[in-house]
């Protein structure tokens, strides 16, 4: 039998603050608020982005459990696509709106039939857990012990408070990417994460194609 907690979602769904406050609440001070190399090669706590029907039986059959974040998919899209265009080593240079149609709706089979198959299989089965950004970013620390209960975990007080206290400092630790000087953009877009943030972002022709696109999971979700 295996005790470790995945995480799993949508790059950009909140996915490695979720795995750091797990690691932060599992080993307390000893871990650095981030450490690049650390980044899923937990033995307790790890991310991934996908895993097949077979992988999670297998991972469920081990006794490991899964949690599922998800996040508004107009803030998720606009955090991938500042993520992917201003990595050092990314070639992609293409608007916000090609992005949409051309990437995140279709990758991995696109977001919307992501998200329904990862919905469905929380829905279906007790070790799979879900949550959201959008919780964690308006009560990490309630929403951490939230999700410790579920997982059948009794918190403890103490490495709660280290853990929110600490994943604060998130944002300020992560590694920032910077384009080479002969590329068009030499500074990224600072992103806060917080939600809504997309309405900076989309024009009328992004809020339509997203419409179109998941329009009614959208507010099913409740991000209307």
């Amino acid at each position: 039998m295996s005790d470790a907690i995945i995480v799993v979602g949508w790059p950009r769904s909140g996915t490695t603050w979720l795995d750091r406050l797990i690691i932060h609440y599992l080993e307390g001070p000893e871990v650095e608020p981030w450490t690049e190399a650390e980044r899923g090669l937990h033995p307790r706590s790890f991310r991934v982005h996908n895993m097949t029907n077979e992988e999670v039986a297998c991972h469920i059959d081990n006794g490991d459990k899964i949690i599922f974040t998800i996040r508004d998919p107009r803030d998720t899209a606009v955090s991938e696509y500042f993520f992917l265009h201003h990595k050092a080593y990314s070639v992609m240079d293409v608007s916000l709106l090609r992005f949409l149609a051309s990437s995140f709706m279709v990758e991995r089979g696109g977001w919307k039939a992501y998200a329904r198959r990862w919905l469905d299989l929380a829905d279906t089965h007790y070790d799979i857990v879900s949550t959201c950004h959008e919780a964690l970013w308006a009560d990490r620390r309630g929403e951490l012990e939230r999700i410790l209960h579920r997982l059948d975990i009794e918190p403890d007080k103490a490495s709660l408070d280290h853990a929110a206290r600490v994943s604060w400092q998130f944002g300020s630790k992560r590694p920032r990417y910077v384009k080479e000087e002969n590329w068009k953009k030499a500074e990224p877009s600072v992103l806060a994460g917080q939600p809504g943030e997309w309405r900076k972002h989309f024009g009328l022709k992004e809020k339509f194609l997203m419409e179109i696109y998941c329009g009614g999971l959208i507010r099913k979700l409740g991000y209307a």
